[in-house]
């Protein structure tokens, strides 16, 4: 099996998919491809409250990508007050592979 880190990557994900497929050998383990996605889920009694937790890992993905790792940041409630614009979106595309909010959302 191949498991693809789409959670952070998405950008690559049809690409990883089609060249795993492309390059797929059967063996006498597995016959045929099998391939699995990492994804981010952040399941919570509501939508709102997903989201509230989804803050942290987008405040340390920032803070990651500007030279800033440490500590997993509290969750905020209007993160993008707390993030520049520019550094948000670019988290949020990162992220894009992303699964929020209440069970019968997530």
């Amino acid at each position: 099996p191949y498991a693809f880190a789409s959670h952070f990557a998405p950008a690559a994900l049809d690409q990883a998919a089609a060249v795993y497929r492309q390059t797929f050998r059967p063996s006498a383990r597995l016959q045929q491809p099998r391939f699995m996605l990492a994804v981010n889920v952040f399941a919570a009694a509501s939508d709102a409250e997903g989201h509230y937790l989804r803050s942290s890992m987008l405040q340390a993905f920032v803070n990651l990508r500007t030279g800033r790792a440490g500590p997993l940041p509290r969750p905020v409630e209007d993160v993008e007050r707390h993030l520049d614009p520019v550094a948000l979106a670019s988290a949020e595309q990162a992220l894009a592979i992303t699964a929020v909010g209440a069970p019968d959302t997530v």
